[in-house]
């Protein structure tokens, strides 16, 4: 409009001139001279009205991706924090009024406002209007294979000593607030497609760790596995174990035992083995198989009593078929070709453990740790494969904990995983108040398309070489949970 009001004033201008004789040579120098100055005026609008956008946007851009980012802001902060960000990032002039959109996964940021016009205060139109907006979003295409649900515990995820861990299609996250909530500490720098944390880390990792990460929830929490039934019977159980019987095959560790009066007892390996006197609260620790330096390491990491769970006197033996159901104090897979058929089987009050090199095969499998002393224990030279059901109530998880809700103090279990000998599970182990540790000094996962680890704590120790993959497609699973923040992008 200020355009058209400008040319009538030139065009009125150059008829005065036009029908004026008196000074030719000023009247035709201004002729020239004033579309010269309004078209320079007019370039110089252009190019600074330009400028202030391009400004605006940068800062608009950085503030929307800062504020989506930081997952950590309420609504209110948010927006303090986007206009905060815009501020220290823009450079330009203009009087801008800031708008910011906040909601789950998305921020939106508008800036209004006025670019100083040359052309509009010679037309009394006054300054040009600028409006220019941006918009980002937290895309969640990143699927969790380690996640430690522990909010405020020092060291919830580990990799220490000489352990190998790759995860190249998926990230590790700690929902811990400590400083340290996940430590790397060991030979080679553990790899994944990413690392977060809601609190800080400690050493190493490929990619570079990011902190500050907002909390995953719990992907579980609301599921419903079966209630427990009426028990097995006793009879289909052997009444002792196949070491008892002299059947121990052949490569088992041996040791010398001695027990104390409490109930405790140590250990000593034979002449031909390097051992230490160690006094330990049960067999349970004695039989796994673990390094001298991993023995230690449990003893000092967590509480005796729960290390000192003693396993089921339910054994199985050799060629066993078994059929889903209760396992009333538990279950000890202590032979070789035992075979569960797909279904649901409860763990009630007592653990499951594989021993003496056993050899099992579960597909379409959930195993449901419930009750007090329900843990797992894998020992080493234990052949185990567990495939999740693909569909129903416990679709997807291979292991899954009931939570005690009395209990106050966690982790109240501790599941315990020797690397040697074969584990697969394709699926999810789900410890969400108990602590998992895996050791051994062989691969972990080595033929499992799909595998992840959700507990209270997640420890990866000693010579294990843990090469973790999730590819759900590939293991006939539906998609594995939780994800997690795979970036912030601008949409606009």
């Amino acid at each position: 409009m200020w355009g058209k009001s400008v040319t009538k004033k030139l065009m009125q201008t150059c008829h005065k001139l036009r029908t004026n004789r008196d000074g030719h040579f000023a009247v035709w120098f201004s002729l020239v001279a004033v579309p010269l100055v309004i078209g320079a005026s007019i370039v110089v609008d252009l190019q600074n009205a330009t400028a202030n956008k391009a400004s605006i946007k940068n800062a608009l851009d950085t503030a929307v991706l800062a504020a989506v980012s930081n997952r950590q802001l309420s609504s209110e902060q948010t927006e303090a924090f986007a206009e905060q960000v815009f501020l220290e990032n823009y450079t330009g002039a203009a009087k801008l009024d800031l708008e910011v959109f906040p909601s789950t996964d998305r921020v939106q940021m508008t800036a209004t406002g006025a670019v100083s016009s040359t052309m509009g205060k010679l037309s009394g139109k006054g300054d040009m209007n600028v409006s220019v907006s941006s918009t980002a979003v937290m895309d969640k295409n990143n699927t969790i294979c380690v996640l430690a649900l522990a909010t405020d515990l020092a060291e919830s995820v580990r990799f220490i000593e000489g352990t190998q861990f790759s995860a190249k299609n998926c990230s590790v996250q700690s929902n811990s607030s400590h400083n340290t909530a996940i430590l790397s500490n060991s030979l080679t720098t553990p790899s994944a497609k990413a690392f977060c944390a809601v609190g800080g880390a400690s050493g190493p990792f490929d990619p570079y760790i990011r902190s500050q990460c907002s909390a995953i929830t719990d992907p579980f929490v609301n599921r419903k596995p079966p209630a427990p039934g009426p028990c097995k019977p006793g009879s289909m159980f052997n009444p002792v174990h196949v070491d008892d019987l002299g059947e121990r095959p052949p490569g088992s560790h041996n040791h010398k035992h001695s027990h104390g009066a409490d109930g405790s007892h140590t250990h000593a390996h034979l002449a031909d083995q390097t051992h230490h006197h160690v006094r330990v609260p049960m067999p349970r620790l004695t039989e796994l198989g673990a390094s001298p330096r991993t023995f230690n390491r449990l003893l000092d990491d967590y509480d005796d009593k729960l290390l000192s769970v003693e396993e089921s006197q339910n054994y199985t033996g050799h060629s066993l078929t078994l059929n889903p159901g209760t396992y009333c104090g538990g279950l000890t897979i202590d032979g070789q070709n035992v075979v569960f058929r797909p279904g649901v089987y409860t763990m009630l009050d007592g653990p499951l453990t594989f021993k003496n090199r056993a050899t099992a095969r579960a597909e379409g499998v959930s195993f449901v740790m419930n009750g007090q002393n329900s843990v797992l224990t894998v020992e080493t030279g234990s052949y185990v494969y567990v495939k999740a059901p693909n569909r129903g109530e416990m679709r997807g998880l291979a292991f899954y904990q009931v939570r005690n809700p009395f209990s106050t103090t966690y982790p109240n279990g501790i599941n315990l995983i020797h690397s040697g000998g074969s584990l697969n599970v394709v699926g999810t182990l789900y410890f969400p108040t108990q602590a998992v540790d895996v050791f051994g000094d062989s691969e972990l996962g080595a033929s499992a398309p799909a595998t992840s680890f959700i507990a209270h704590q997640v420890t990866f120790s000693d010579d294990v070489e843990a090469n973790i993959r999730v590819d759900a497609a590939m293991a006939g699973l539906p998609p594995m949970e939780p994800t997690s923040d795979d970036g912030a992008r601008l949409i606009e």
